[in-house]
C-alpha cells in the first residue's frame, strides 16, 4: 500500500473505510438479501393463491 505524504502528514485513506465504500457495500448486502428472498417467493409461488383469489373476485364484476 502506498501513502501520500504532504508536508509531513500522511493522508492515506483505507479504500474499504466506511466513508468510501462501507455504506455502498452495506446497502448492496441488504438489497441482495431482499431480492434473493423476493426471487425465492416468486419461484415457489408464495403469493399465487392470494393473487388468484383477488383476480377471481375482481373478474366476477366484469361481464364479457
Amino acid at each position: 500500500m502506498t501513502s501520500i505524504v504532504v508536508a509531513g502528514e500522511d493522508i492515506f485513506k483505507n479504500p474499504l473505510s466506511w466513508d468510501l465504500v462501507g455504506k455502498n457495500l452495506l446497502s448492496l448486502v441488504f438489497l441482495g438479501i431482499f431480492f434473493f428472498i423476493l426471487t425465492i417467493c416468486i419461484e415457489y409461488r408464495f403469493w399465487y393463491y392470494k393473487l388468484r383469489f383477488l383476480v377471481k373476485r375482481r373478474s366476477d364484476y366484469y361481464y364479457y
